[in-house]
């Protein structure tokens, strides 16, 4: 069995949704790339020999290029939401001036 690792596969734009977390800040920049991308960690249970899953998780980039407050807000399946929002968390990105929103989707396929 060949895996493939292919952690980022677009760079979503900032649309509007009804919460608090995405009013206080502005979306970023589209094409925005991070300095630090780490792989997520892959679920432990047994998968089968091909898979497409992916998770869609919105986060605000700091001023110091950290990232926070990350959530996945859409997913082919809620197994692999917790490994995407830490690898979100892990993620660096440059400074900025100010503070503001990323969503980012991110596959696991196995085939």
């Amino acid at each position: 069995m060949k895996r493939v690792w292919n952690t980022v596969i677009a760079t979503l734009t900032f649309s509007l949704v009804v919460d608090a977390f995405a009013s206080e800040y502005r979306s970023c920049p589209e094409g925005l790339e991070p300095i630090v991308r780490p792989l997520p960690e892959y679920p432990t249970n047994p998968v089968p020999d091909e898979l497409d899953e992916w998770v869609l998780v919105e986060f605000v980039i700091s001023q110091d290029g950290s990232t926070d407050s990350a959530i996945a807000i859409e997913s082919s399946s809620p197994r692999f939401e917790r490994s995407a929002v830490r690898a979100v968390l892990k993620t660096r990105y440059a400074e900025r001036a100010t503070p503001c929103t990323h969503r980012l989707k991110i596959r696991y396929v196995v085939e």
